[in-house]
């Protein structure tokens, strides 16, 4: 640095910082852009994941809660049943022992078909269970579908703009190498 005048950058440090301001100028906007949309995707697809789990956590509280009353429901009707065949049982005793027979027979037949009624009940609402939880599952491969095609895209424009990249360094080489011929 004698008499204020700087050296001369080395022809290789020229070119490299060349390189990097066109690779800079060519490519860092849609660098900065192709992130900006893995970002945006990432948002995305953390909302629907969100979006996903509260609407499965408010359809389980709403089944729950369904079931919980449909077996209140049942519990209160077996014991009003019971309440009443055991009123009508006692007046069958005092009358004769064969009126007490066919009553008790009647219950017997009445709680068989409760008994068949929970139990289909049962199977109706582990069926609609299964159903939701389907449904679930195809919301939930359609939307990792739709984001791998997304995620394939942006890849597909990423790699492009490598080879770009690899073929205007090659020409950059190329050149310096023809000016220092």
């Amino acid at each position: 640095m004698t008499n204020g005048i700087a050296p001369l950058m080395a022809p290789q440090d020229v070119s490299s910082g060349n390189v990097d301001q066109i690779r800079e100028i060519l490519f860092g906007a849609d660098k900065r852009q192709i992130d900006l949309r893995f970002e945006e995707l990432r948002r995305i697809l953390e909302q629907h994941t969100d979006d996903l789990r509260n609407e499965v956590r408010k359809r389980m509280d709403t089944f729950e809660l369904f079931f919980r009353k449909e077996v209140e429901a049942l519990h209160a009707q077996v014991a009003e049943e019971r309440a009443d065949r055991s009123k009508a049982a006692s007046d069958a005793q005092r009358d004769t022992r064969q009126t007490m027979d066919a009553l008790e027979q009647r219950l017997d037949t009445g709680n068989r078909q409760l008994t068949a009624a929970q139990a289909a009940l049962r199977s109706d609402l582990l069926g609609q269970c299964r159903q939701i939880l389907d449904q679930i599952t195809d919301l939930d491969q359609q939307w990792k579908r739709q984001l791998d095609q997304r995620f394939a895209e942006v890849g597909r424009q990423k790699t492009d703009r490598t080879a770009l990249a690899t073929m205007l360094n090659e020409m950059a080489a190329r050149l310096d190498d023809g000016k220092q011929s």
